[in-house]
């Protein structure tokens, strides 16, 4: 387990790290709380508790110049986000911008053009994802639809995967976390059924033919957004204490989790829930699926008593609550 001191010096290890979520240089308020609502919403796809065709992360960003940028967001002069090459995966992502700003869809043998980016798990990710990139057209902007997938593969199945696709080109799983894969399905074939011929995992497949991720992330988008707006000044006020930050994290989490009927897993593809962390450096860890008699010596806490967010948990007395760091009366 991890040892707590370690969450405080080092934050990444969280997956919905919040420190990162404070207003950047040439970033509004309204901008940072737009990117902070949009990022929320993707975790409550990607890190729930739920089958991996539950949790497909659907995303559609405009390709801008210089970048990406959110589609209501056209009189932005510049990107929401800024592509760099300094890092692996911000190599990769490069290549996908670079790949969408060229497309040009006079090109009939390009059209129906995609890229598949494959990252194995490990250097931080516990699981695997296959991230499926198209470019769709609409009033002049070229709309990057992607949808990243999480799956149980290895890295040396991911490794099978890409050579699968790309005809052997790959001798090394880790060269994949920087080389997207353009692939064209065979005329006829969706790219959805191309894929599923490679990667059997046909719920995934089966979900994105019906328009589920898109419509999950709707949702997601319309009830997070009170979320985020009621409590990004907490986010202000954590600034540099992890602790704070962890703990203003958790109480969004837990709001979450009761709006839209959810469970965060308390370690997922990207690292561990606020939740789970908070519950760490309170030394309080809880155990999944506690039954009555386990919780024989303790309470159900149905809300905290001081900020009233769900906890549906049983608690001793003098036990501190993960969403504010007070202790059970």
């Amino acid at each position: 387990m991890t040892n707590p001191e370690n969450l405080l010096s080092s934050p990444s290890l969280i997956a919905n790290d919040i420190g990162r979520w404070r207003v950047k240089r040439n970033e509004t308020r309204d901008e940072a709380i737009k990117r902070t609502i949009e990022e929320w919403a993707g975790a409550a796809s990607e890190q729930r508790k739920a089958e991996y065709h539950e949790r497909i992360n659907f995303v559609e960003l405009v390709v801008h110049p210089d970048g990406f940028r959110y589609l209501d967001q056209k009189d932005r002069e510049t990107p929401n986000w800024q592509v760099s090459r300094i890092g692996v995966e911000n190599e990769a992502t490069y290549q996908i911008w670079h790949w969408a700003r060229e497309l040009d869809y006079r090109d009939s043998q390009k059209d129906d053009e995609c890229i598949v980016w494959i990252s194995p798990s490990g250097r931080g990710y516990t699981e695997s994802r296959i991230n499926v990139y198209k470019i769709f057209y609409s009033f002049g902007d070229k709309i990057l639809f992607f949808w990243s997938i999480p799956t149980p593969h290895t890295p040396e199945q991911c490794l099978q995967i890409a050579n699968q696709i790309q005809d052997g080109r790959f001798d090394n799983s880790e060269t994949l976390r920087q080389t997207p894969v353009k692939f064209r399905p065979p005329s006829g074939i969706l790219w959805t059924k191309f894929l599923g011929n490679i990667v059997k995992m046909p719920k995934v497949w089966q979900a994105i033919e019906n328009g589920e991720p898109e419509k999950e992330k709707q949702e997601a988008l319309r009830k997070v957004t009170q979320i985020v707006e009621k409590h990004y000044d907490s986010f202000l006020v954590a600034g540099d204490d992890v602790d704070k930050q962890i703990r203003a994290g958790a109480t969004v989490e837990l709001a979450i989790q009761e709006h839209l009927q959810m469970e965060f897993m308390p370690v997922g593809g990207h690292g561990m829930s606020n939740i789970f962390a908070s519950s760490l450096l309170s030394q309080n860890v809880p155990k999944v699926g506690a039954s009555k008699k386990e919780g024989e010596n303790k309470k159900w806490i149905e809300k905290c008593p001081y900020c009233h967010v769900s906890i549906k948990q049983y608690m001793a007395s003098g036990d501190l609550l993960a969403c504010c760091g007070h202790s059970v009366p």
